[in-house]
């Protein structure tokens, strides 16, 4: 059965957040994982999970957990990646005067930090991130929200910079320089 790239990816990120959201209610933990879509050698789509390189996301490397994230991609060539991992975080909003501002602590130092399940997905396109505010019941168990402001569907990745951000790019830029070059070939 071929199904098309954008049905293969939509299908990637629902997998991921269920995935990300059974873990964590299971486990009461989610450590960094790391998930590639890519095609196999008959052009199915395949689901790799790497989660070796999640054991190398450390706050004080992230650098490396990058550039090994990279290197991955280029063996990989996925057309799709996705990070599911439980963060601290700090929701502000940018009007409110009673938030601890000092951004020198880390989310997990902070008074205001939120615990929550993230997933993030990249693709050849564009970016989409699933957060789940974690609640601690009375019973020991986890129960995880939708966070609908912060979770959306696309994201510009033109827009967007940061450590984790369009880590796919060159991954693209290449394949596309490739394919131009392979044209050109032909015309010529």
């Amino acid at each position: 059965m071929n199904i098309t790239l954008d049905k293969a990816i939509a299908n990637f990120q629902e997998h991921c957040k269920h995935f990300a959201t059974s873990y964590m209610k299971d486990n009461h933990e989610l450590p960094m994982i790391v998930v590639f879509l890519a095609q196999n050698e008959k052009n199915e789509f395949v689901i790799i999970v790497a989660p070796e390189l999640g054991r190398l996301h450390t706050q004080e490397d992230k650098p490396l957990f990058v550039q090994a994230v990279k290197e991955a991609i280029k063996v990989v060539k996925p057309v799709a990646l996705a990070m599911l991992t439980e963060a601290w975080i700090i929701k502000r909003k940018v009007d409110d005067p009673n938030l601890d501002a000092d951004l020198s602590k880390r989310p997990s130092e902070h008074a205001d930090r939120q615990e929550v399940v993230l997933v993030q997905v990249e693709t050849y396109k564009n970016s989409f991130i699933a957060m789940y505010d974690i609640i601690h019941t009375t019973n020991g168990e986890i129960e995880l929200e939708l966070d609908e402001d912060i979770s959306n569907n696309d994201i510009d990745k033109k827009n967007t910079d940061g450590i984790f951000s369009n880590l796919l790019k060159e991954n693209y830029d290449n394949f596309y320089k490739s394919i131009e070059e392979n044209l050109n070939k032909f015309q010529n």
